[in-house]
C-alpha cells in the first residue's frame, strides 16, 4: 500500500494537484515511521520538500530535506543522499543563494562519481546554470 500512496502521490504532484500529493506523502511518512522504514521515511520527507519548493515555500521545504539528508547519512544510503542535497541545491537555488547551491550539488557530484551513477550528469547540468 505504501508503495501505492507514493506512486500517486509523484503523480499528483507532477500534475500540480499539491495538496492531494501532500497528503499522500504524509501517509507515506506516517507508515514508513510506524513500520520502521528510514529510507521510505526519508523518501517521503523528500516528496514533501519537493511539494513545498515547488508552492514557494522554501524554508519548509529546505527543513524536511534536513531531516531527509541525516536519514540517508545515519543509514548509509549514498545515492539518498547525493539526491537530497542535490534537491537542497534546487531550494538554494530558488531562494537565490547560488553559492550554497553550487556547495550542494558539489557535494552531491562528489557522492555521485564515486558511486557512478548517471543521475551526475543531471547534477552537471544544475551546476552549469550557475555560470
Amino acid at each position: 500500500m505504501r508503495h501505492s500512496l507514493w506512486g500517486l502521490a509523484e503523480v499528483d504532484r507532477m500534475c500540480g494537484r499539491y495538496e492531494a500529493s501532500r497528503h499522500r506523502y504524509e501517509q507515506v511518512h506516517a507508515i514508513s515511521q510506524e513500520i520502521g522504514d528510514r529510507r521510505g521515511e526519508g523518501h517521503a520527507l523528500g516528496g514533501l520538500a519537493e511539494v513545498d519548493r515547488l508552492r514557494g515555500h522554501y524554508e519548509a521545504a529546505r527543513h524536511q530535506l534536513e531531516q531527509a539528508l541525516t536519514i540517508c547519512q545515519e543509514i548509509g544510503d549514498r545515492h539518498g543522499e547525493a539526491h537530497t542535497l542535490w534537491s537542497l541545491g534546487n531550494v538554494a537555488k530558488d531562494m537565490a543563494d547560488t553559492d550554497t547551491a553550487a556547495d550542494h550539488w558539489r557535494k552531491a557530484l562528489q557522492i555521485l562519481d564515486s558511486l557512478q551513477l548517471p543521475f551526475a550528469a543531471t547534477v552537471r547540468d544544475s551546476l552549469a546554470t550557475l555560470n
